[in-house]
């Protein structure tokens, strides 16, 4: 029986599920919504409104002269030290440059107060919802199914600031990259409708641009058969035929012998 057991196991183990919402938790807090599935939301839910309710008496303690640094350690804590806060080398700068980014380090660069997300919740968050007792984020349900296992999907995102800002004043990388991937699906799908209507009307224009045949055309006479040319003679009987007309031609006659040949009137040859 699970008495008194409350929390969601999701079918991890105990670090893997703290990490998990850590995660979760930071990126909340860093771009004002994250998409995710509707039982890792119920989940990370209570842990985030507990971070803002905890920088709210912080700054409580601070306004009546006391100091937040207990609170601001018990959130960083809850984040998992300083490696969920940190998001640079620090060795790489130096100690006036991570100061005046919020950074505050020792000699020997470890970081003594983080500064994005906690300052995120203590100087952006707990003022937001000073004159509010609780409900600080709102599940917001897309109506569609995880591709894979098909869970249900949701927006987890503060209560009135549902654009989600960054850190920094800018709006989310996220967001734009969803913006830009619906418009360019969009374009696709405008694209094709516009080609599947210029193929349904393609028959028909063509039909339009084709004259129909005249039923008054007279028809053609039929050629009548050339004479072929004669074959020519072959090799063999063109040199024949110039003999022979060599011979004719000559002032001795047809008859008289080649050079080779003996004269008939001649007995000495």
């Amino acid at each position: 029986m699970r008495h008194r057991v409350a929390g969601y196991k999701l079918g991890r183990t105990t670090a893997h599920r703290r990490a998990m919402f850590r995660n979760l938790a930071v990126a909340l807090i860093t771009h004002g919504h994250i998409t995710t599935t509707v039982p890792k939301a119920k989940a990370v839910r209570p842990m985030v409104e507990k971070l803002i309710t905890l920088a709210r008496k912080g700054n409580a303690t601070r306004l009546g002269g006391g100091s937040d640094i207990a609170y601001r350690r018990r959130i960083e804590r809850e984040l998992g030290g300083d490696r969920f806060l940190v998001d640079r080398d620090l060795t790489a700068f130096t100690r006036a440059q991570l100061r005046s980014e919020g950074y505050r380090v020792n000699k020997y660069y470890e970081l003594k107060r983080g500064p994005r997300v906690i300052n995120k919740l203590f100087d952006d968050l707990a003022p937001r919802y000073e004159d509010r007792s609780g409900g600080y984020t709102r599940i917001v349900r897309l109506g569609k199914h995880r591709k894979g296992d098909g869970g249900d999907l949701c927006v987890l995102m503060f209560v009135g600031e549902e654009s989600g800002p960054q850190l920094g004043g800018q709006y989310s990388r996220r967001r734009e990259k969803a913006n830009r991937r619906a418009e360019r699906a969009a374009r696709l799908r405008r694209g094709g409708a516009v080609a599947a209507t210029a193929a349904s009307t393609a028959p028909a224009a063509l039909e339009e641009t084709l004259e129909p045949v005249s039923e008054s055309l007279e028809p053609l006479e039929p050629l009548e058969a050339q004479p072929e040319d004669q074959p020519e003679a072959e090799p063999e009987q063109q040199i024949d035929q110039a003999d022979t007309e060599a011979r004719d031609e000559s002032p001795e006659g047809p008859d008289s012998p080649g050079p080779d040949e003996p004269r008939k009137d001649n007995p000495a040859t």
